[in-house]
């Protein structure tokens, strides 16, 4: 007989893992773990890693999944000092974005992938 809850919950294990992962390439290509909901890459990895910060806050997360982000720097709390790198970041990319249609290339750093109000 199949036992539906372990089922589940390996699924949801899994899940996990795969979220994991997409938040590990995030942070590889852009250094930090701030994930914005406008990242057109992946628009469910903001919500994502809002819910870690929200289970860590309510001492629901397992011991074993912080220690997994940890392992990539998450932030488990965004400060007014980050809001302002933010701010001043976002500042900075839209104005080489106003470059693109001159012929000049965005790097990857700065395709908006900074925004304050929509950081996970």
């Amino acid at each position: 007989k199949v036992n539906h809850y372990d089922s589940d919950k390996s699924m949801k294990q899994r899940e996990w893992e795969t979220l994991f992962d997409k938040l590990k390439r995030f942070s590889e290509d852009f250094c930090h773990c701030r994930v914005p909901h406008s990242y057109q890459k992946d628009p469910g990895l903001a919500s994502w890693v809002g819910r870690q910060r929200s289970l860590f806050s309510s001492d629901r997360l397992h011991p074993s999944r912080k220690t997994k982000l940890d392992s990539v720097g998450f932030l488990w709390e965004i400060t007014a000092e980050d809001r302002r790198h933010l701010t001043l970041k976002r500042i900075i990319d839209d104005g080489q974005s106003d470059h693109e249609s001159d012929g000049e290339t965005e790097s990857a750093h700065g395709t908006g992938q900074f925004d304050e109000e929509s950081a996970g």
